[in-house]
């Protein structure tokens, strides 16, 4: 009839076929035949668990799926975060919040505005970016604002939100678009040749260069087109058109 419900390995019903939706049991409680579930009865959601008692009656406005022993669940229209026993862990606060990984989760304040805390409610970042994307070698892609920058580990801007683009770290580098008017010679420049040769104009144009792994210009926007660093280089086309690699101290080398 478009209802779920629960039967055990014998066949024999636990819980009858009156909810609008249900998940698959987990153990997260960590006892024998103490498994629970989420589900859904006229709009709110609660737990059960699989020896046939209902730990929490369907009363919120939405559970999401369990991530590390933490259930994100939405009361009087807010966010927080619950156990498997249906106790608040953290209070119902934020607009959003998504699943935890490492420990950490990500969340949203009343103007959408992305931060992290961690499992004990703790703010790790403050709610302050429009995205928060992918990880790599322990720094964080942040978007604020009108750019994008950097966080490290510990939720502190290393990279400030001013680049048009920024790609994840490889081999120690990361590949920044520059915008236009950005650049100037009083920025860290490695010390080449076929740099100096560039013109203030054209610079001021904005492109393509790196970040160090402390996130310092490593390399300013001396490139049209560059891969990320591998095995040690990184493959570049300098804005004259000359195509050649990089190595890691920044030198150019001729294709």
């Amino acid at each position: 009839g478009g209802k779920f419900g629960y039967y055990n390995a014998l066949g024999l019903e636990v819980f009858p076929t009156k909810y609008d939706n249900g998940l698959e049991f987990y153990d997260e409680i960590g006892k024998k035949d103490q498994d629970v579930a989420l589900v859904t009865l006229d709009g709110k959601t609660g737990i059960i668990s699989s020896d046939g008692k209902v730990i929490l009656e369907p009363s919120l406005e939405n559970m999401q799926p369990p991530s590390e022993g933490m259930i994100a669940a939405k009361k009087d229209g807010k966010f927080g975060y619950i156990d498997a026993r249906g106790h608040w862990i953290i209070e119902p606060a934020y607009s959003e919040a998504r699943p935890f990984e490492g420990g950490r989760a990500i969340v949203a304040n009343e103007s959408g505005q992305l931060g992290i805390i961690d499992k004990t409610g703790k703010i790790i970042t403050e709610p302050q970016f429009n995205e928060l994307l992918e990880s790599s070698e322990g720094m964080r892609l942040v978007k604020g604002g009108s750019g994008f920058g950097m966080i490290d580990t510990t939720g502190a801007l290393v990279v400030p939100c001013m680049y048009e683009e920024i790609r994840p770290y490889h081999n120690g580098y990361a590949a920044v678009r520059y915008t236009a008017k950005q650049y100037t010679r009083t920025s860290p420049v490695v010390e080449d040749p076929v740099y100096k040769k560039m013109s203030r104009s054209d610079l001021s144009k904005g492109g393509w260069g790196f970040l160090n792994k402390r996130g310092e210009q490593f390399l300013g926007p001396f490139f049209s087109e560059v891969s990320d660093y591998k095995n040690g280089v990184a493959l570049v086309v300098l804005k004259s058109g000359e195509k050649g690699y990089v190595d890691r101290y920044g030198k150019f080398h001729k294709q």
